[in-house]
């Protein structure tokens, strides 16, 4: 008896053609399924905002005085890591989820938490060797999606104005108040306590302090800021700092579906479906030790 210890290419060819069924079959049920799921899937559609996010607001008053946002113990990648979070922060995904009423949509029915639910459909990534961030917001509604990434990146940018704002006003109001403290210790080396001069200071210093606990204690409201700097004479919102984050490119309405991606979808489940085929097929002639020929006995 002859015993053949090679398999020579020939031998590959032709457990490839004995077993072509399992080959096609294969083929043909993966890249049916795959391409049926792929057009049964509902399209994911994208919608991104570019935001400019610079470490330093700008002043436009160079005499303001006011301490830079980016401290000497934050570094870049730390504030850059922040403004990632604040977008992703639970407190405007919540006002934003409110706002659109995203509660009657069923995906956000069946979450245990819809509000990570919807953070989980927001992305945020950096633009290499820039100072710029892209707001990713993903749903079945293209025109939602871009409605949804552009009341983000709103609300971000306003949020973040008010805090400069804030920072600014507080800044303002309490050199206000150190110079009012050295004017009534100057006063007191003069006057008696019950003089007018040192009643009247000290009525205004006691409506400086109110003012500064209000501004302090405030929430989140830009028009307030902008509003007690209107009313006071005093104080000049031309003295504030410009806002160091600014909207590059809103959101546009997506044509395309970033997913489901068929042709890809149905390209790799066509050559899956080939390797996995031949796979399939090596793995029955492993298991088949039936005896067809005289051949086949001597091997």
């Amino acid at each position: 008896m002859i015993i053949q210890d090679e398999l020579h290419l020939n031998d590959y060819i032709n457990v490839i053609k004995s077993r072509k069924t399992i080959i096609i079959s294969f083929l043909v049920i993966l890249v049916a399924v795959v391409t049926l799921g792929s057009f049964a899937m509902k399209p994911v559609y994208r919608a991104t905002v570019t935001l400019l996010i610079d470490t330093e607001s700008p002043n436009v008053l160079a005499a303001s005085g006011v301490v830079a946002l980016e401290s000497e113990s934050s570094s870049y990648k730390d504030y850059y890591q922040s403004q990632k979070e604040i977008l992703t922060s639970r407190a405007i995904a919540r006002r934003v989820y409110d706002e659109f009423g995203l509660k009657q949509y069923r995906k956000f029915q069946k979450a245990k938490d819809p509000i990570k639910e919807f953070i989980n459909t927001i992305k945020v990534e950096p633009v290499r060797d820039t100072l710029l961030l892209e707001l990713h917001v993903e749903n079945n509604d293209p025109l939602l999606a871009a409605k949804l990434a552009n009341r983000i990146a709103d609300i971000y940018v306003k949020r973040n104005l008010y805090y400069i704002s804030r920072e600014e006003l507080m800044n303002l109001l309490k050199n206000e108040y150190l110079k009012l403290e050295t004017k009534l210790s100057e006063y007191n080396k003069i006057y008696k306590d019950k003089h007018p001069m040192v009643i009247r200071l000290k009525e205004v210093i006691s409506e400086l302090v109110g003012k500064i606990e209000s501004v302090k204690n405030a929430t989140f409201s830009y028009e307030m800021i902008k509003e007690n700097l209107k009313n006071d004479s005093q104080y000049a919102l031309e003295g504030l700092k410009a806002n160091n984050i600014s909207v590059m490119d809103p959101a546009e309405v997506p044509v395309i579906p970033v997913r489901p991606k068929k042709i890809i979808n149905i390209l790799i489940a066509f050559l899956t479906g080939i390797f996995g085929g031949i796979a399939f097929a090596f793995f029955f002639e492993y298991l088949d030790d039936t005896v067809y020929d005289i051949d086949d006995l001597e091997k």
